[in-house]
């Protein structure tokens, strides 16, 4: 077999075979291996020398591109019968992964009031991601199109405000802060000097190309916003559902 396929994006793929063979001349079984460049072989054997031989492996891929074959692994001479209009086949079926994140990394941030929304600071990229881009400064760019899980979470604190408590908004933002994604956007009445925690999540279609931030705002002080002394304040996490 001299068929290869080459798997170009990360993800977990299911790759099924079948052969139609005439005979062998190996003495025991007649036998093919799916076997990739990762290492991987994955064997499928029968003990008739004429028939229909299929199998089936599965191929994770977290660096690409990686290549897949089906190989004879009888250690003789297999034979394909000449009245087979197709002597063998290959079907690949997978999943591409998609996942990544930004978290804020500031102890204080400035937030006016009565004002558009303003992008918040996340500098810090996830320890993991995979097929989404970072070259944007505070946001995640989407590298495939497909339905995402998207989560915003938000721990901290507001002072300088002139009553007892403050409405403060953050959200999702695609393409520029415009619009807030539907179903991805928290307004929360925030009491000064008092930590709040929320979260919000949603399933959102991306395209490829789409550029997404966090806007935050609030009305109508000017407040400074105070994140815990350890770990990020702020997260935004995305990854592909389908």
């Amino acid at each position: 077999m001299t068929g290869v396929i080459t798997l170009n994006e990360a993800g977990h793929y299911v790759i099924e075979w079948w052969a139609v063979t005439q005979s062998t001349t190996a003495n025991t079984a007649t036998a093919f291996s799916l076997s990739s460049s990762l290492g991987d072989i994955i064997q499928g054997m029968s003990p008739v020398k004429a028939g229909q031989l299929s199998g089936f492996g599965i191929i994770d891929v977290t660096a690409a591109p990686v290549t897949v074959t089906l190989t004879n692994a009888t250690g003789g001479t297999i034979y394909f019968p000449s009245n087979a209009a197709v002597q063998a086949g290959m079907m690949v079926s997978g999943f591409t992964t998609a996942f990544g994140g930004r978290m804020s990394q500031t102890s204080t941030f400035n937030v006016p009031g009565d004002v558009a929304p303003i992008e918040m600071p996340l500098a810090v990229t996830a320890t993991e991601s995979v097929n989404v881009d970072y070259s944007v400064p505070n946001a995640i760019t989407i590298e495939q199109a497909g339905i995402y899980r998207v989560d915003i979470s938000f721990v901290g604190a507001i002072s300088g405000i002139g009553m007892p408590s403050q409405n403060f908004a953050i959200g999702l933002y695609r393409n520029g802060l415009v619009t807030p994604e539907s179903g991805l956007i928290q307004t929360v009445a925030m009491v000064e000097n008092q930590y709040t925690t929320f979260a919000v999540s949603n399933y959102v279609r991306f395209e490829q190309g789409d550029v997404l931030r966090l806007g935050v705002s609030t009305a109508p002080d000017d407040v400074t916003v105070f994140f815990p002394v350890t770990g990020p304040g702020v997260t935004l996490m995305v990854q592909r559902v389908m």
